[in-house]
């Protein structure tokens, strides 16, 4: 486990493309995810997993997390949201995340990292297409449409 570097950057914008994408929803808000600090897992030296971090009111949003195709996902929430609490500053009263209705496999994994489903947003994205021209039309993922927001949070 190590800091997200400059020298991450290809790597990161890879990975980022190839799996959740750089732009995300959160909170009915379209954010880029890719200037924000993060923490890399490693494998044998190699970089396998992503978490990227926002500073909010007490809180530390975990804005994207994503591994390699080949990694096991359930791993990289447990050991990413771990350092992401041990990072947390005295002030911060929760790590959460938001997903979107088609993240299942996201879903699962953050539950068994220890958050929990805390709100549900139905509609969200569909208020994000008609706020911002530049969010993504509407798409489906394993014929889902990508529509709703889910957030998961865990107290510290």
């Amino acid at each position: 486990m190590r800091s997200l570097a400059p020298s991450d950057l290809d790597w990161m914008l890879s990975l980022l493309g190839r799996t959740c994408g750089r732009h995300r929803s959160s909170r009915s808000e379209y954010i880029d995810v890719a200037p924000l600090p993060g923490l890399v897992a490693t494998s044998l030296g190699q970089p396998v997993g992503l978490c990227l971090v926002r500073t909010c009111t007490e809180s530390l949003e975990i804005a994207a997390l994503t591994a390699e195709p080949e990694v096991e996902l359930d791993r990289c929430w447990q050991v990413l949201c771990d350092a992401v609490v041990a990072q947390a500053n005295a002030g911060t009263r929760r790590i959460f995340t938001v997903l979107t209705n088609t993240e299942q496999a996201a879903a699962a994994s953050a539950q068994r990292a220890g958050l929990r489903l805390v709100a549900a947003r139905p509609g969200a994205l569909e208020i994000a297409r008609r706020v911002r021209p530049d969010v993504t039309t509407q798409q489906t993922v394993n014929g889902l449409l990508v529509r709703d927001e889910l957030e998961f949070e865990r107290l510290l």
